[in-house]
């Protein structure tokens, strides 16, 4: 009782400082990554391209640049999956720049006798390091000539033609100038990456492989070479755009490839050879990307963020902002002493600090003595971490 008795002396001395005014300082990165998830747009469609790509953009040596690995996944369909703008017909969540899903986006394929146009298109959202960079996302328009047709064979050499970009028609599809379903998908709209969605790295080039399987709807074709041109960003830097062999194993691909693709050419739906789930005549892919989440490290207890407890400094900081107007501590979480999620509008966590400092009862809860990040996840803020 006495011990009841003295904490509330101490919240009744600290609101009267609260009133009067009062003087009130690394984080660990983990990497999320999950499954894509397919759809199979709108049914019977007219034919569809889907596929793999992995390339390495890498600026010249000097620039302190690190490569950085592109894993795209590209389609191409009569369903409209716009990437910055969540267009229909794709439901929320979509992507935000840094985080999230990553969406691809497409059209028609068409054929020409022997010939097949292939138009890709595809978008990543970066890490924040390579964000910084690069900008925060990365697109890929691809449109190029496939030389294929129903009777071309498994083993067979099979070349792409990466056809030369027009930046007019290219930049409106990629920076969203225009509505997604109202975007001119002109004819050679180019062969390009997207940074940031307004700089434009063009490769004209080829592709170069062999046919994997052909079974008279669809073809599988694998590269494993490819010619392309050091690019030029908006008239600033060079950068190299090659295959990434390495990325591409790892993920699965078999030795010396590092692009896959599958070209419906006959127009009806089919199982994707490349990509369970998915209809080879429509195909709508979202992938959840790797992004880089950042855990602040703090110490709990520690609501006026100098790095250090002070009982009755630390709860008149948390006081004066629950109760008169003071500033927000920047980390919140560091001032949730009591660890239930919660310390806005309320007094208990002072309370808690108090106790622990005068009356000898329980510790904060971890991380506490020692600074680390928040063991269960917290929708209470931490722009700036304590340690």
């Amino acid at each position: 009782m006495k011990g009841a008795c003295y904490s509330l002396w101490l919240v009744q001395l600290c609101l009267f400082f609260v009133c009067s005014g009062i003087q009130a300082g690394g984080s660990q990165p983990e990497f999320v990554q999950g499954p894509p998830v397919v759809g199979n747009g709108i049914p019977n469609g007219p034919g569809a391209t889907l596929g793999r790509l992995f390339l390495k953009l890498e600026r010249p040596a000097g620039l302190q640049a690190p490569p950085v690995s592109l894993d795209l996944w590209i389609t191409s369909s009569v369903v409209t999956v716009d990437p910055i703008t969540c267009s229909a017909p794709s439901n929320p969540p979509c992507a935000l720049p840094g985080v999230g899903i990553a969406g691809v986006a497409g059209y028609p394929t068409a054929t020409v006798g022997p010939l097949m146009a292939v138009k890709l298109a595809g978008a990543r959202y970066l890490p924040r390091e390579a964000a910084d960079l690069y900008g925060d996302s990365i697109e890929m328009a691809l449109e190029g000539t496939l030389f294929a047709n129903g009777d071309t064979a498994a083993g067979q050499p099979m070349n792409l033609h990466l056809l030369d970009s027009d930046i007019l028609k290219l930049l409106p599809w990629g920076a969203g100038a225009v509505p997604p379903a109202q975007r001119p998908y002109d004819n050679n709209t180019g062969a390009a990456i997207l940074v940031g969605d307004t700089d434009a790295f063009f490769f004209p080039g080829w592709f170069r492989g062999e046919v994997v399987e052909n079974n008279g709807a669809s073809i599988v074709v694998q590269f494993s070479t490819a010619e392309i041109s050091p690019v030029q960003r908006a008239g600033e830097m060079k950068v190299w755009v090659e295959p990434d062999l390495e990325a591409a194993l790892q993920a699965g691909l078999p030795a010396g490839v590092f692009a896959q693709i599958e070209v419906n050419y006959s127009g009806f739906p089919g199982n994707s050879q490349i990509l369970p789930g998915a209809s080879s005549a429509d195909v709508e892919v979202h992938l959840p990307v790797e992004v880089e989440v950042v855990k602040a490290r703090f110490l709990r207890g520690d609501c006026s963020g100098d790095g250090v407890i002070e009982g009755v400094t630390d709860a008149l900081v948390l006081l004066r902002f629950n109760f008169s107007g003071g500033r927000e501590p920047t980390c919140l979480t560091a001032c949730d002493i009591n660890g239930d999620g919660e310390a806005v509008g309320q007094i208990d966590d002072a309370v808690y600090l108090l106790n622990y400092f005068f009356n000898g009862t329980s510790a904060p809860p971890a991380p506490f003595p020692q600074c680390d990040t928040e063991p269960e996840p917290s929708e209470l803020s931490c722009e700036e971490p304590t340690c």
